[in-house]
């Protein structure tokens, strides 16, 4: 049994300013459920959450970090890249970011990690952190030179829970990376850069989604693993999108063939992915987030999308959408992403 104990070397540091460049760095931890305590009130309430589940909890930061200061900086999570996933026997349960966080970095004596309860989509937090009271681990503060795999006992203090209203999930951590993100190509963003959204939903351009939905948010589709087809990993996760049932396709074009990548009115938003489509699978969202393939429900995106070596194929998210905003259509999409296949 490891023993949990608070780092007391880490210091709070100010929500910081948008940095000049975003996304650049992935960081994700996986663990197990310890046990849980989920009362009526909790947003994870009849989801059959319990000892043993698996858990994984990905997120990339901007570069570069502020408020450094005696070997400690704070970087901003890029809020569409983050997905809290909990795999149970009855399915998969995620949760997505619910307010800007930020993620302290150490190397001061002792080296950790650590995220000041990240707000979960839903109503509760999300505490990340390890210290390695040796400091091996790092060697600054910088993520671009910390590219890590730890495994195991990595750490000498952890704190690794969901807590809330209802709701405390204690997370045995299991490993921790920090690596560069490289999957996939992001097109076709709701943000006028492209084509127009129909209802002048435009989303940021920062945000690099699909057009605005009810929620107020454009739809985020992102893509994590490899891209093989012998040693196919890509998980392709939707975020900030409306609770309920939504479509991920493949396409061999980008839409329109005039302008490719720029998209075509489609509902609420945009459609990017076109040719010869592949329904890969309908997936309900939950939490505002949902991911495909779903462990031990759907197969491989390159199986399912009959990939071969070599070939190029774009993704979409179709997803269901309030009658009541934009257009008299119920339906909306994410932005697109291209995946390049290799052997």
């Amino acid at each position: 049994m490891f023993v949990r104990f608070a780092l007391a070397t880490f210091t709070a540091l100010a929500v910081i300013s948008s940095p000049t460049q975003a996304g650049q760095v992935a960081m994700r931890a996986t663990g197990t459920v310890n046990s849980a305590s989920i009362g009526g009130s909790s947003p994870f309430a009849g989801q059959g959450i319990a000892s043993g589940n698996a858990v994984d909890v990905y997120w990339e930061v901007n570069t570069p970090g502020a408020g450094a200061s005696g070997g400690l900086e704070n970087y901003a999570i890029d809020a569409p890249t983050f997905l809290l996933k909990i795999t149970t026997s009855s399915g998969v349960v995620t949760r997505t970011l619910g307010a800007p966080t930020n993620v302290l970095m150490q190397n001061q004596g002792a080296d950790g990690t650590r995220i000041f309860g990240a707000p979960l989509t839903g109503g509760t937090s999300l505490a990340f952190e390890f210290g390695d009271c040796n400091g091996l681990t790092y060697t600054s503060t910088d993520p671009l030179t910390n590219l890590v795999s730890l495994s195991g006992q990595f750490y000498c203090s952890y704190n690794f829970a969901i807590t809330g209203s209802g709701t405390f999930i204690d997370i045995d951590p299991l490993t921790f990376s920090i690596f560069l993100p490289t999957t996939g190509t992001l097109y076709c963003f709701g943000d006028g850069t492209g084509a127009a959204c129909p209802c002048g939903n435009n989303a940021s351009t920062i945000a690099k989604s699909g057009c605005l939905s009810s929620l107020g948010t454009g739809g985020t589709l992102r893509a994590t693993g490899v891209a093989s087809t012998s040693a196919d990993t890509i998980s392709l996760n939707g975020t900030l999108i409306p609770n309920g049932p939504g479509l991920y396709f493949q396409g061999d074009t980008q839409l329109p063939a005039a302008t490719p990548g720029n998209g075509v009115v489609f509902g609420d938003g945009l459609r990017c992915a076109g040719g010869f489509v592949i329904r890969l699978a309908v997936v309900t969202a939950s939490g505002g987030a949902s991911a495909y393939p779903r462990p031990g429900t759907d197969p491989a995106v390159s199986v399912k999308g009959l990939v071969s070596p070599g070939d190029t194929r774009h993704y979409q998210l179709w997803y269901r959408d309030s009658a009541t905003f934009c257009s008299s259509a119920v339906f909306n999409l994410s932005n697109g992403l291209t995946l390049n296949w290799a052997p």
